[in-house]
């Protein structure tokens, strides 16, 4: 699929609907808001209408958006991803492309939630922003039982779980894919952090307890500048 919206391989936006036992294998090329294998952009139809993914999986390779993701681009809450994976590769090479992940590109919201699921393909953002295995950005989420085994390269926020955690809870998920901060000859990034689970990790809420439990990273991590971390790059109290 290729177009310059909301775009997935089987659904550009469920914004309340169940999708299950559903797959799609071809590979995905947004340019617009959100690029993701399998959906689009998932959830915001409120809680009497939340969307879900359960038993589905993307297979392709997905590239160019705001917010790219293996198997969905964006989710807000409250959704919920259960039982499902992505194995294709997540490439971002546009000035403009921000946040990159093997399964979910961005996760926001209280009653956003992941679980039993997982993302094997490589998570390249070359040129800006932030990249994570299985999530690139994750504000408010839950993560349960879930992993990642690709590499992940990133100019400025990279993590083998989650690039960038805001108050985020994980609990029995693991990340084994090197993680690398991209050096770039022309393009300067302020921040430099890297984590083989996370890259920065900020925990300071008053809505939302922040943990990691039961969970661990096994690949080499490797930075340019400063926080650099085998589990977690930074924490920002």
């Amino acid at each position: 699929a290729n177009a310059s919206a909301e775009i997935g391989g089987l659904v550009g936006e469920n914004a309340g609907g169940a999708i299950k036992n559903s797959y799609a294998t071809g590979s995905v090329a947004g340019g617009g808001s959100y690029s993701g294998g399998l959906v689009g952009s998932l959830g915001g139809g409120g809680i009497s209408n939340p969307g879900s993914i359960d038993s589905s999986y993307a297979t392709g390779n997905v590239s160019q958006g705001a917010f790219v993701g293996g198997l969905v681009g964006g989710q807000t809450a409250p959704s919920t991803i259960t039982n499902s994976y992505a194995t294709g590769n997540v490439t971002l090479s546009n000035i403009g492309e921000t946040v990159a992940g093997g399964l979910v590109g961005s996760s926001s919201g209280i009653g956003s939630v992941i679980s039993n699921s997982y993302a094997l393909g490589n998570v390249v953002s070359s040129v800006s922003g932030i990249a994570g295995g299985l999530i690139g950005q994750a504000t408010y989420t839950s993560i349960t039982n879930s992993w990642a085994k690709g590499s992940v390269q990133a100019l400025s926020v990279a993590g083998g779980l989650i690039g960038q955690g805001l108050y985020v809870q994980i609990r029995s998920s693991s990340a084994t894919g090197n993680v690398t901060i991209i050096a770039h000859p022309t393009i300067n990034s302020s921040c430099s952090c890297a984590g083989g689970l996370v890259g920065q990790l900020q925990c300071q809420s008053p809505a939302y307890t922040t943990f990691i439990q039961d969970s661990y990273a096994t690949g080499n991590v490797q930075g340019i500048k400063k926080d650099v971390g085998g589990l977690i790059g930074i924490i920002v109290a």
